[in-house]
């Protein structure tokens, strides 16, 4: 109890003349079985490192009010006791980086092993962001055959080019919809892969801040830990959040239209079909136009013959 007092008193004395300096020089406080006792101050802390010289793991670090209530050789007694279970821990951790080594070495000069499929997923993600731009992304020029059809139609009626017009629109509508069909799927089987690894990352086993403490650095190693493990959860996340995102805008694709307004999958078709057929879109509304203007002529040649009528 002796001991503990006078190097306690002396740690005090050195946190208090040490004030005003980042850090300092390593100074003895006493010994303990044979070994100095040493220790040095941070005042950007306002802290007090000390240890058994030569002796890994047993440094202890306090703050100024908790070096006041302190027994030093108490707690290096402690870390004396742990000794055979830091070493084993370093052992194991020996052993995995030689694996991590001998593994790194036989994979140096080799291509990523998962090279393929991060490639195919990278491929899949362009693809997906590419259809999702549905509006905004024009279909190539029209193939031969529809050339031919433009000009063959070129020489039928309206009636015809309406004919052909609503055939050509369904079977574009039901593109659209096959389209949006298999990237919902596609993205399902991703929400459901990110849910999948997001439970198993978050269910991983985790060292505790109070296991960590005992080891060499395991304040910094748990905290670095820890914000990796924090830092793969935000990713994971963030790309469930955007996954889901683009389902929502490929669902509307797939929703039952509103009755007398366009759905977004039959204003797309629309849209598609008169960038691959201008001819045949214009030649339709122009017989459109002229249907609306013979029907507005008939309705007010009717209104001015029943006008006689209606002043007798």
């Amino acid at each position: 109890r002796v001991a503990n007092e006078a190097v306690r008193v002396r740690m005090l004395n050195l946190l208090s003349t040490s004030a005003g300096h980042r850090r300092s020089g390593e100074q003895q406080l006493g010994s303990s079985r044979g070994a100095p006792v040493v220790a040095r101050v941070d005042a950007v802390y306002d802290s007090i490192t000390f240890s058994l010289s030569g002796v890994p793991w047993t440094a202890i670090t306090l703050s100024k009010s908790e070096a006041e209530a302190c027994l030093p050789f108490t707690r290096l007694d402690k870390k004396l006791e742990d000794l055979p279970n830091q070493a084993a821990l370093a052992r194991l951790q020996v052993k995995q980086l030689e694996r991590d080594t001998v593994r790194a070495q036989e994979d140096m000069g080799k291509p990523f092993r998962h090279r393929e499929k991060l490639l195919e997923e990278r491929e899949r993600l362009r693809e997906i962001d590419a259809e999702l731009e549905l509006r905004a992304n024009p279909l190539p020029p029209a193939a031969s055959n529809d050339q031919a059809v433009d000009e063959r139609e070129a020489d039928t009626g309206g009636e015809q080019a309406v004919e052909r017009w609503r055939d050509l629109l369904d079977q574009e509508l039901a593109r659209v919809v096959d389209r949006a069909r298999s990237l919902e799927e596609r993205l399902l089987a991703r929400v459901t892969a990110l849910s999948e690894e997001h439970a198993l990352l978050d269910a991983a086993p985790r060292m505790s801040a109070g296991a960590s403490a005992s080891m060499a650095g395991g304040r910094a190693h748990h905290e670095a830990a820890h914000a990796r493990w924090s830092d793969e959860l935000e990713a994971i996340g963030l790309q469930q959040s955007r996954t889901n995102q683009r389902l929502a805008r490929v669902r509307e694709f797939l929703r039952e239209p509103t009755p007398g307004y366009a759905s977004p999958a039959s204003t797309l078709s629309y849209q598609r079909l008169e960038r691959r057929m201008p001819d045949l879109a214009d030649r339709v509304r122009a017989y459109r136009a002229d249907k609306d203007e013979e029907r507005c002529r008939e309705l007010a040649q009717r209104t001015q013959a029943r006008s006689p009528v209606l002043e007798r």
